[in-house]
Order: C-alpha cells, then structure tokens, then sequence
C-alpha cells in the first residue's frame, strides 16, 4: 500500500509548487520579449531566425502548459496530481522538439561556416511509466547535446582563427570584405548560441537522471516522482529562460534593441547633459531605426581593430 506524504513534504510541495509559477510566469515575459525583439529584425539570416522564433514558441508553449497544470494543482484536492493529459502531451511535445531544434542550430552553424559563398548570396532577401526508447532517447539526447555544444565552440574558434588569417594575409587582390563580413557574422553568432547549446545539454542531463533513477525505481511514491518532475521541470524552464535572455544579450545590436525596449515597458528617460545635441522622443523611441546602419558600423569597427 502506498504511504502518504508527511506534512513536511506538502509543505515543500506548496512552497515548490508556487515558486515554480511564479518561475514559470517570469520566464514567459522574458521569453516574449525575445520574440518582440527577435521577429522585426533583419540582421539574422533567415535559416537561423526562423530556428529561433520556433523555439522561442515551443518555449512559451511549454510554460503556458506547465504553468496551467501548477494553477491546476492548486485548485484541485490533490498537490501531487498529474494534470490533464492535453496538458501533459503539450509539455512533452514542447519540450522534446524544442531540444531537437538544438540539433537543428548546429546543422544551421555547419551550413553558415562551410558555404559561405552561399549564404552571401541569399542573406539579403502521460504516464509515469519510463519506457526503454525513452530513457534511450534522452540518453542519446545528452550525449548529442554535448557534442553539439563542443562544436559549436570549435565551429566559433575555426571562424575567429580564420578571420585573424584574413587580417594577416589581406592584399590587394585578395581583399573581399563582404566574405569577411561573413566570417565576422559567423563568428558572433558562433558566440552568441554557445550558451543555448550548453543550457541544452544540461536539460538533457537533468532529464536523463530523473529517467534513469525512475527507471532504478528510485521513487517509489506518486508523490516522490511528481516532486521529481517537478524539480526537472522548473530547471528547464530556468535554462529556457537563461537561453532566451543569452540570444538577446550576446549579441551587440540585439543588445541595443533590448534596452530600447525595456526604456520603453519602464518608461526610463535618459537624458544627456549636451546642450548642443538634443535627442527627440520620435529617436529615442524607434527601436528599428538605422539597425542595419548600426550593425554594418559594428562590423567596420571590427575590421579597423
């Protein structure tokens, strides 16, 4: 006969629970911002845009779900229930194709570093029970995750040494700044995704405990493994959150954009002690105002480094 949580542990479970929604709801604000942020731009190639608006989906997907299966919790009799099984399907779904669009970025980072001719030329236009294939398939996850994220470094230290070559060996016939802005672009956005991929793999790891020590009959108890998932639910909300905020941050004129947009939900005034330039309300407002102008100064920048 199963036993019964001890008041300890609904404790837990109540505070756990609440300050997984409160998680939940703060991650989805951030990751809305990153779509209001990431949608208008046009200093992603359109491969790798879309990738990120599909996971930046897929992740609120996944909070909306989650988030209705706590409020759920709360209103029903039992804090260790399941949920509705439509909500159960939509977190696993969410979940799982968000961590193969992982799989789908460093195909895109392959493709942008090895035919850069080419992109030149288009960049301007449930249950409980844990089953076998389960545990094999967020194993295998892990694993590829973890290789993803080593390539995705190397992918960046090719692109960084290779635009240090250009330097060293530019002369007059061979000066091509358009391929240089190419493999400078590669390189920033090598950098930018390299947190994505590591918060990918340690999902996947959390993940694969919860199914390995399920899988050893490590809980017991409903209430045990409903605490477990729980737990593994809230980190990968954390790290979706952590990848939405390092798409936005580690990019320079994303980073602008962003703060743009938090002086405009805050309504911050910055004002500049120059009495000879004086910045309109219009400029001060226009997140999209000269961007391409701004990302081409960035990338001359670079150049004259």
């Amino acid at each position: 006969m199963p036993s019964s949580p001890s008041d300890i542990v609904l404790l837990f479970a109540h505070i756990f629970f609440s300050f997984e929604l409160i998680s939940d709801l703060t991650a989805l604000v951030i990751a809305c911002l990153n779509l209001a942020i990431i949608v208008p731009t046009k200093l992603l190639h359109a491969n790798l845009k879309s990738i990120l608006i599909t996971q930046s989906v897929l992740f609120v997907l996944y909070l909306v779900a989650r988030s209705l299966m706590l409020v759920q919790k709360f209103f029903s009799k039992d804090i260790f229930a399941q949920g509705k099984m439509i909500l159960q399907s939509t977190v696993l779904f969410s979940a799982i194709f968000r961590r193969l669009l992982g799989h789908a970025l460093i195909i895109e980072r392959f493709i942008a570093t090895f035919t850069i001719a080419l992109f030149n030329t288009t960049n301007y236009d449930h249950s409980w029970v844990i089953t076998r294939s389960m545990l094999l398939t967020s194993s295998f996850s892990m694993a590829l995750s973890f290789f993803e994220y080593l390539s995705i470094s190397l992918i960046e230290r090719h692109n960084r040494r290779k635009y240090c070559d250009q330097i060293e060996n530019a002369t007059g016939n061979t000066y091509n700044i358009g391929r240089r802005l190419n493999v400078l672009d590669n390189v920033r956005s090598a950098k930018q995704l390299s947190p994505t991929f590591l918060c990918l793999f340690i999902s996947n790891f959390c993940l694969s405990v919860v199914y390995i020590a399920m899988a050893c009959n490590a809980f017991p108890e409903a209430y045990q493994i409903s605490l477990a998932f729980a737990v593994a639910s809230w980190v990968d909300a954390m790290l979706g959150a952590a990848t939405e905020l390092t798409i936005m941050t580690h990019h320079p004129v994303l980073n602008k954009r962003l703060a743009n947009h938090l002086k405009i939900i805050f309504h911050l005034k910055f004002r500049r002690v120059n009495a000879a330039q004086q910045i309109t309300a219009e400029t001060a407002l226009d997140c999209g105002e000269n961007v391409m102008d701004m990302h081409f100064k960035m990338l001359q920048e670079s150049w004259n480094k």
